[in-house]
């Protein structure tokens, strides 16, 4: 039995009576290829196959619950570990997000948004998926300061002297 183009025995995988190679404790290391190889004045024979270790996924997003200005830039770092770890996504209020204009993904467990705006506050969440094992973590983005926008303003009145006026006006920002 070879593995990777090595020979196997010794104290790491130990032989039985019939050709079988049995490894004590498989570990990430012990993956890859083997290949049982027979032969005889009469020829040779051999069969490969994949040894395949998974470990468990898990998924740390940080900062927690953190709270970012207007205008400003939020970073969010995704820490999966486990084996093998197939796909990265981010999501935000249960919606996938994807690279593009302001929002970046670089690498897959980095998430980049610039010039924060008032919609980017709300729950993100990174997902690790592999074809055994599935982890989540998330993390709440609230908004800080936003400089003031005038949603109403008053209108040019023109009046004659004596009756009351009331002029409305209208605006958001943090703090109020």
């Amino acid at each position: 039995v070879m593995s990777a183009g090595a020979g196997i025995g010794g104290s790491h995988g130990t032989w039985q009576v019939g050709g079988s190679l049995v490894l004590g404790s498989v570990a990430p290391h012990d993956a890859g290829d083997y290949t049982c190889v027979a032969n005889n004045s009469a020829g040779e024979a051999r069969y490969s196959a994949h040894l395949l270790v998974t470990t468990p996924l898990a998924v740390q997003l940080t900062p927690r619950n953190m709270q970012v200005d207007a205008g400003g830039r939020l970073e969010l770092r995704c820490q999966v570990t486990g084996h093998p770890i197939d796909n990265i996504v981010w999501y935000k209020d249960a919606k996938q997000l994807r690279a593009g204009g302001r929002i970046r993904i670089r690498p897959r467990e980095v998430l980049h948004i610039e010039m924060v705006e008032s919609s980017d506050a709300g729950i993100y969440q990174c997902t690790a998926q592999s074809q055994h094992d599935f982890a989540h973590d998330h993390t709440l983005v609230s908004l800080g300061a936003a400089s003031p926008q005038l949603l109403y303003r008053f209108i040019e009145q023109t009046l004659q002297p004596g009756p009351a006026v009331s002029l409305k006006c209208i605006a958001t920002g943090t703090p109020t």
